[in-house]
């Protein structure tokens, strides 16, 4: 993988440098090429590709990276992979601080600063959740049987 971005790169400068020395125009139609195509010095049509794609053997052809898949994302926990790029994305109960800034780490979301987390009494945060209690004498209520606690996944009632 590294070997083949050395050379993806190689051959990008080489014809930059290439067309920096000539008038580099645009290729005649038909266009052979899926995405860029550019004549260089030797008045030769190259093909290349968009940020996120990759030039396949054919040389005319792109096809989309996954970052995701090739762990180029830097997410902390989801990545989505899409054409061209990625999305970052954090599991239920966490989010990300700045989404403009997908790489930072997710954070936990304390369900208990909004409404008690729905709770009738106390809202305990926990690392992607929240737990619900009584104080001494109350009734414990099922939250599950509620619309499944508002869980997304599994709800357990505790107390």
């Amino acid at each position: 993988m590294h070997f083949q971005r050395t050379v993806l790169l190689v051959t990008y400068l080489i014809g930059t440098i290439l067309m920096s020395n000539a008038d580099a125009g645009a290729c005649p139609e038909p266009n052979p090429c899926s995405q860029i195509c550019t004549v260089n010095a030797l008045e030769q049509q190259v093909c290349s590709c968009e940020p996120g794609f990759e030039l396949q053997a054919d040389q005319t052809t792109c096809i989309d990276i996954d970052e995701c898949e090739l762990g180029l994302d830097n997410c902390h926990q989801v990545c989505t992979n899409s054409q061209g790029s990625f999305d970052c994305s954090c599991h239920p109960g966490y989010e990300l601080p700045n989404p403009s800034l997908p790489f930072l780490n997710c954070e936990d979301i304390n369900e208990c600063d909004n409404d008690n987390g729905g709770c009738q009494h106390n809202c305990v945060n926990v690392e992607g959740s929240f737990q619900c209690s009584c104080n001494n004498g109350c009734e414990d209520i099922n939250e599950c049987d509620d619309n499944n606690g508002g869980c997304e996944h599994n709800c357990l009632n505790v107390d």
